[in-house]
């Protein structure tokens, strides 16, 4: 089994690098694919409660062949591309369209508003429980805003706008916003990248500026831990002096994610169809907990009953939820329907550049290609639906703004 799923992993990375592709979604996914797969690649599984690596469940091997599959069988399929003067008129419609401005004006306006807001709470925050109970709110809104004013102030041309949202956001990734950081750089490079080829093995620079931004990504995890105990300064100079090489295992979630899958595995632990339809209430405009229900509700079934031993919260696995559902036609199902939408996602893009309905495809793309390795159904949906919302009314916000500025 284990030789069977190299196979099909070894032809994956051999189209992901070799292919003539653009950076899309499907760009994304993959990636992730590989890297919250590295431990079972190597035939191994990390177990969290002790520390250790050990040999999984041969039937992951099985299981964690089906996205690899389907994922291969998307990227070799054509993408749509733009004809570049078609681009170049687009582009500048955007730029010139007041309604793009005056969103622009908006989002940099809440951006600081929400900044400012977050700084203070993180400063009286001394552990990430903490900070996270108290910055919920906030947090939504900065999933949407910062990747959404990086994207509109790039094709608006407006460079010193985009500076200032990119310093506020890695300001931010010192006091825990590890997300909005990835988020804020991936869809700035979904819309600089969009229509130039890329040819991954070929592009050096490309490659050594990813890893370098995946160790920083591990690594900030305990250090914003040393910020929120320690202050800004202190908590830095404490962290230098304090690492060592576990600070890239409690960073990298990729690493412990499939002791999830292969504890579901060899535990033959279920969920009922009820749990589903629940998480699909996450996609609703209001908090599923209005309905008594919680988006995590897998992650409150999984670990209460296999990792009981564990005081955090742990991420999830959206193949471990698939198969506790459905068994090997869950993880199926779920394997070619989030490359599929992805794919699709791209072409509403590739429709709709110089529209809002292309911009939040970039946003809801995104979120599917990204979070989706270390997420469950009703949180995926419910990150969605917390940007897809507030963009929509921030958009209402800019056309109304516009009209008033034109009656005057």
């Amino acid at each position: 089994m284990y030789i069977f799923f190299l196979i099909i992993v070894l032809a994956n990375i051999i189209v992901f690098l070799s292919k003539k592709r653009y950076f899309d979604f499907l760009t994304i996914y993959n990636l992730l694919l590989i890297l919250y797969n590295s431990a079972t690649i190597f035939g191994l599984v990390y177990i969290p409660s002790t520390g250790q690596f050990e040999k999984p469940n041969d039937y992951i091997y099985l299981i964690s062949a089906f996205p690899f599959i389907f994922s291969t069988f998307f990227l070799l399929k054509k993408q749509p591309i733009q004809n570049v003067k078609k681009m170049q008129l687009i582009n500048k419609k955007f730029s010139s369209d007041s309604r793009f401005f005056i969103l622009g004006n908006l989002l940099l306006f809440l951006f600081f508003i929400v900044f400012f807001n977050s700084i203070n709470i993180a400063l009286n925050s001394s552990t990430k429980q903490e900070l996270l109970e108290n910055s919920n709110s906030l947090s939504l809104v900065l999933t949407c805003v910062a990747p959404l004013g990086v994207i509109i102030s790039y094709l608006t041309k407006r460079k010193k706008i985009l500076y200032i949202f990119f310093i506020l956001t890695i300001i931010l990734f010192l006091f825990g916003g590890r997300g909005r950081l990835v988020a804020v750089v991936l869809c700035f490079l979904l819309v600089y990248m969009y229509n130039k080829p890329l040819k991954i093995w070929s592009n050096r620079l490309l490659m050594a500026g990813g890893v370098l931004g995946l160790f920083v990504i591990i690594l900030g995890k305990r250090l914003y831990g040393y910020i929120l105990g320690y202050g800004l300064i202190d908590g830095s100079i404490k962290w230098y002096n304090d690492f060592d090489q576990r600070f890239f295992l409690t960073g990298s979630e990729f690493v412990t994610n499939s002791a999830i899958l292969n504890a579901v595995i060899d535990r033959d632990f279920s969920v009922g169809w009820e749990d589903v339809f629940t998480s699909l209430f996450s996609i609703l405009p209001i908090p599923v907990s209005v309905f008594g229900f919680d988006s995590g509700v897998f992650n409150d079934r999984f670990q209460r009953v296999l990792f009981s031993d564990i005081e955090y919260g742990m991420a999830y696995n959206i193949w471990a939820e698939g198969y506790s559902w459905l068994g090997l036609p869950g993880v199926v199902l779920f394997g070619f329907l989030i490359p599929f939408l992805l794919f699709k996602l791209w072409g509403v893009y590739n429709r709709y550049p110089n529209s809002i309905i292309g911009v939040i495809a970039i946003l809801i793309g995104f979120i599917l290609a990204f979070w989706i390795h270390r997420n469950s159904l009703g949180t995926i949906l419910a990150n969605i639906r917390n940007t897809l919302y507030p963009a929509v009314i921030i958009w209402f916000l800019a056309v109304f703004f516009t009209k008033l500025k034109f009656r005057r």
